[in-house]
């Protein structure tokens, strides 16, 4: 009834691909943090004369070649104006700085709990030089009674422009709140609430969807015991607040954050599991009919789970695909890929600076263009082997494509990855079957007993392999530090791999492998050999890095201080130690000796 797509060994799209670089190109020009007035005026005469260009080619037949030419320069000139107009809100944000504190109205949108207070984001209105002004903003507060979105509080604050700590290895703060598009954060102490409006009662999707995502939630902790119902939560619903430390070192150890994130394996997985039930009832199920009802339900996943940038694209991917057979024609996989990616960075430009979408583009890339490669240079009889090997030849173009933007953002690599993934491809994917079928299950007498107990043990075993892997000597090297232009670097390297590569090609491509390689070492000799002082203020903490080790120093222990002390030896590969201090004097001391 259904055919299942694949990487086909010759996948188009090359085309695409030349529009979809420039116009990348474009929204990354137009980002504030590259924006420059030099820069906008440069782009007024250059998109003027492009589009001059361009009408002369419809007016004039000889020119009619050029219009070819001219359209990789059109869509750079789209991403940097879509670009420019979506960030112009923040900007124009980012320039408000309240010197003192002001009485406003804060209308909660979203609120997460915190282990001291909450956490609250949602838009501030207040009036500066007789002027209203309604600026996004997260709000910190200690006030332990529960608060709710849609909820309006009438605060007394002081917003402050976001601005990222500067240290090696700080999380990028500004960007991860602009994303949300707030450019302000402030902290309300409960004495600053001077008026709490009713709730008002309101009952929309949002809502409607918030109550089915803790309904299951609910769900798998009632029928799953402690961390395999934290785990079955992260990987079915996507939230993983619940999942503790050391199992997301375990994770990252085995390099199989992926399996833990909502993305486009999960929307895979759902869609393979649908196609068989409905090849089952063909007979009874209309392939119209069965085609929308897929559509519907993935679109449907997608709203529970939170509309990550991951699933956005297998929603929007799969969709097409969907589309493609009900109309009976086939589509290069790569072409679908590169047109997801251009449509959504159309409608949510800022998509492209989110590391997911980052990350899950890029391993569908691996996927869809090494994958054919890789696959064929292992052949088994055995049908076992011959599946066991297909899925690590997946989850090694995946992490190929994937592993240079791992060296870059997180700076570190697993060296155990390829044999990880080995047992653990097969064992999640099982998983994941189990866990979306499982509210189905759920409601079946007797049966949800069986099934509760084989999902929770499969999550066991998931859990002890990686923790044997990810505790394994040198099971995770870092320390790497280098330039994003190596990135792109490798990424043409695979691209050329895979088209096949002459001998001069290949002589080229070893001199770009020992260049990289060697900046890798080099970057870590010189991480390793760093010696700095560093005063984190907010954190109450001085670092001190010298030659192969770290030292902290802080006033009291907190889970903050363990996250911010894993930063820095991620980023610089060596051992740290803290030590506790009751007197904030030392500080100055060893600040000033």
């Amino acid at each position: 009834m259904f055919e299942q797509m694949k990487p086909t060994p010759k996948a188009i799209g090359a085309h695409w691909l030349a529009f979809l670089i420039p116009f990348i190109g474009g929204l990354y020009l137009a980002d504030y943090r590259v924006f420059t007035e030099t820069t906008l005026r440069f782009l007024y005469f250059f998109s003027a004369f492009v589009f001059l260009l361009l009408t002369v080619t419809f007016l004039s037949k000889p020119a009619v070649w050029l219009r070819a030419y001219l359209l990789p320069f059109c869509f750079f000139s789209l991403g940097f104006w879509q670009q420019f107009l979506e960030q112009q809100a923040f900007r124009e944000a980012r320039e408000i700085q309240p010197k003192n504190r002001v009485i406003g109205l804060l209308e909660i949108e979203e609120v997460q709990e915190k282990p001291n207070g909450q956490l609250l984001f949602g838009s501030f209105q207040f009036q500066q030089h007789g002027k209203s002004i309604a600026l996004p903003i997260q709000v910190y507060t200690n006030w332990l009674q529960p608060l709710f979105a849609h909820e309006k509080l009438w605060i007394n604050c002081q917003p402050e422009v976001v601005q990222n700590e500067n240290y090696p290895g700080a999380f990028d703060l500004e960007r991860f709140l602009q994303l949300k598009g707030i450019a302000h954060v402030a902290y309300l102490d409960s004495s600053d609430v001077a008026r709490r409006f009713s709730r008002p009662v309101k009952t929309n999707w949002q809502q409607l969807l918030t109550e089915q995502r803790a309904a299951f939630t609910q769900l798998f902790e009632r029928y799953l015991d402690g961390e395999a119902a934290d785990i079955a939560i992260a990987l079915i619903i996507g939230d993983r607040s619940g999942v503790d430390a050391t199992s997301k070192m375990a994770f990252q150890g085995t390099g199989s954050m992926h399996i833990m994130a909502v993305s486009g394996m999960h929307i895979a997985l759902l869609i393979n599991v649908l196609l068989q039930f409905c090849a089952y009832l063909g007979r009874w199920i209309p392939r119209r009919s069965a085609i929308i009802f897929l559509l519907l339900l993935i679109w449907y996943y997608a709203f529970l789970t939170g509309l990550s940038a991951a699933v956005l694209r297998s929603v929007v991917m799969f969709t097409f695909l969907l589309l493609g057979q009900l109309s009976g024609k086939q589509v290069s996989s790569l072409l679908l890929l590169y047109f997801s990616a251009f449509l959504l960075l159309l409608f949510e430009p800022l998509l492209l600076f989110d590391l997911g979408f980052q990350l899950s583009y890029m391993a569908m890339w691996g996927i869809f263009l090494l994958y054919p490669k890789i696959s064929t240079y292992l052949h088994f009889r055995w049908s076992y082997l011959q599946t066991l090997w297909e899925g690590t030849a997946l989850g090694l173009a995946a992490t190929l494509s994937t592993a240079p933007l791992s060296l870059y953002y997180f700076h570190s690599f697993p060296n155990y990855f390829a044999i990880a993934n080995l047992f653990l491809m097969s064992l999640s994917s099982f998983i994941l079957v189990l866990g979306m079928l499982f509210p189905l299950v759920a409601l079946l007498p007797q049966l949800n007993i069986i099934f509760s107990w084989i999902l929770e043990k499969s999550i066991v075993l998931l859990l002890l392999i990686m923790d044997f892997f990810a505790k394994l000597p040198g099971a995770l090297v870092q320390g790497f530090s280098f330039s994003f232009l190596w990135v792109f670097g490798v990424w043409l390297l695979l691209y050329f791999w895979q088209r096949g590569l002459n001998l001069s090609q290949q002589r080229l491509a070893a001199v770009f492998s020992v260049f990289f390689l060697a900046e890798l070492s080099f970057g870590r000799i010189s991480n390793y050999q760093t010696q700095a002082i560093f005063n984190l203020k907010q954190q109450k903490i001085v670092a001190i890095k010298a030659q192969g080790g770290l030292q902290f120093f802080a006033s009291r222990p907190s889970k903050r201080s363990v996250i911010l002390r894993q930063g820095f030896e991620t980023y610089y590969g060596v051992p740290s130690q803290m030590k506790i201090l009751n007197k904030n004097f030392i500080f100055v001391k060893i600040l000033n000796p």
